[in-house]
């Protein structure tokens, strides 16, 4: 799942770059790229960096004992440390 979530974030990061090459090509001349173009590609490349970022956290989330209800309480320590 790690692959995968990092496929999505190297995918939205690259459409970014091409998004911004494209608008600062078009910068020099006005009116190749249409507004809502720009908006939509925006759009889908925040949707696979957060859909990216929401695979990582919940793949990290399973390996972590101490997200998992374990570690401190398991032990019957505070937080803090003192018993």
């Amino acid at each position: 799942m790690q692959r995968f979530a990092c496929a999505l974030i190297g995918s939205a990061m690259m459409m970014i770059t091409a998004l911004v090459a494209l608008l600062l090509s078009d910068a020099l001349s006005p009116g190749r790229v249409p507004p809502m173009l720009a908006f939509w590609a925006a759009c889908g490349a925040g949707l696979l960096l957060i859909g990216g970022l929401v695979l990582l956290e919940s793949g990290s989330a399973a390996a972590d004992p101490l997200r998992q209800g374990g570690g401190l309480r398991s032990t019957g320590m505070r937080a803090n440390g003192l018993g």
